[in-house]
């Protein structure tokens, strides 16, 4: 797509963002709060045609519920072995193992009762595996709210059912937000969670949206309005671009990258506890990719040239660095707030040393100074010379948005 055929897309969405906004001031200055309130219920009704809840999922067939299998026995080889390649390898603990916020034993830490229940290969939870994923999101999708103060389950709850229908009987803010944001952006960006993996969400426009819809939707449109998605998509190198995530989460954004860059080749880096989420999430979503998940070292660099995803277990990272892998785009959405200062860092040397000569880092994190963590932006400032503020005509969700180009020297830090 070229440059001119993305401002066509872009202008118009933009005066019409303006014009409802003037719409808006004029509706706000003269009709009672009330009676907005109500019309916006009525409009918003109409345009809601249910809601999308875990019995009406697809479910896991035989095989991909045995591939979701294989990936749980893989990871518990991996997590079992960790501590002695770190030890024969002369690793840094500190940044192998779970800091930070995500310090914790999987089998016996409440943070990991999610990882805990996938890896117990029970057919209920891999079939609901979006259920177990709010240590991930800040979002429990069994109780449609705030995940904080919520534990998470150890099973698929026996009133599911019942607690979703309570929720689901109100109007969710994230459906007002996704709206506000999608009318700014082309029909094509209109994300939809998948209906898989007891995913659950008010159908609004034919799509399924909740509170994840919506962030992910924040961070494809500021990818868009930053021109990424048009370098990416576009193939213009005449090769398939690969694109770095350090801690993916349970596979979100990347699933809704991959859509927008099919032929892109994504490479997840994160704790193995986490990768048990998004390697069979994604594994299943796209079945017919040439997925891997590096159980060793050796196999970080399989099927690169071709579209798919790559699971990388964190503590391979020395052996990733040093593989001579270029990336495209490196990206990193709120967990580098999470980490140990000497985690980041570690990361961000990686990101600078595997970072093609145009490519970018996508990284959006809070300053979490105030949890006594620390605030990402500033270490990363240390490793890359160029950094643009990326911004949306809406409040964001969460986070400070920035892409950093040009890397610095090493010995200028």
């Amino acid at each position: 797509m070229s440059s001119g055929k993305n401002s066509r897309y872009r202008f118009p969405n933009r005066l019409m963002l303006l014009l409802n906004r003037g719409l808006g001031w004029l509706i706000r200055s003269c009709v009672p709060y009330r009676v907005r309130l109500a019309i916006r219920e009525a409009w918003f009704r109409r345009h809601l045609s249910g809601f999308a809840a875990p019995s009406g999922n697809q479910r896991l067939s035989a095989a991909e519920f045995d591939r979701a299998r294989f990936i749980c026995r893989d990871i518990r080889a991996v997590i079992a072995g960790r501590l002695r390649y770190i030890e024969a390898n002369g690793l840094d603990p500190g940044f192998c193992l779970p800091g930070a916020i995500w310090k914790g034993d999987w089998e016996n830490s409440t943070l990991y009762r999610g990882t805990a229940a996938l890896l117990r290969e029970d057919y209920d939870v891999l079939n609901n595996l979006r259920l177990f994923s709010q240590v991930f999101t800040g979002y429990s999708l069994v109780e449609m709210n705030d995940a904080r103060g919520i534990v998470s389950p150890d099973r698929v709850p026996p009133d599911l059912a019942e607690r979703q229908l309570q929720a689901s009987r109100h109007i969710d803010e994230w459906i007002v937000r996704y709206w506000r944001l999608s009318r700014s952006l082309p029909e094509s960006l209109h994300i939809s969670q998948p209906n898989r993996f007891g995913e659950s969400g008010w159908i609004f426009n034919g799509r399924i949206v909740n509170h994840d819809t919506y962030v992910y939707l924040e961070r494809i449109a500021l990818l868009y309005e930053s021109g990424l998605l048009e370098r990416l998509g576009g193939g213009s190198s005449g090769k398939n671009p690969l694109i770095l995530e350090i801690g993916g989460g349970f596979g979100g954004l990347a699933y809704h990258l991959k859509r927008l860059v099919p032929r892109g080749r994504f490479i997840l880096i994160d704790l193995p506890e986490s990768l048990a989420f998004s390697a069979i999430y994604l594994s299943t979503l796209f079945p017919d990719q040439r997925n891997v998940l590096a159980t060793s070292p050796e196999s970080i660099t399989r099927d690169l040239d071709q579209p798919g995803f790559t699971f990388v277990p964190n503590h391979f990272c020395h052996r990733f660095e040093a593989s001579g892998i270029r990336v495209d785009l490196a990206i990193n959405t709120l967990s580098m707030s999470e980490m140990a200062a000497s985690q980041v860092r570690t990361y961000c040397a990686l990101i600078r040393k595997c970072l093609a000569p145009e490519g970018s880092f996508f990284e959006q994190n809070q300053d979490n100074r105030h949890l006594g963590l620390l605030n990402a932006e500033d270490l990363v400032a240390e490793f890359f010379a160029s950094r643009r503020r990326l911004t949306l005509p809406v409040v964001l969700a969460c986070g400070s948005p920035n892409l950093w180009t040009g890397v610095r020297n090493s010995d200028s830090r």
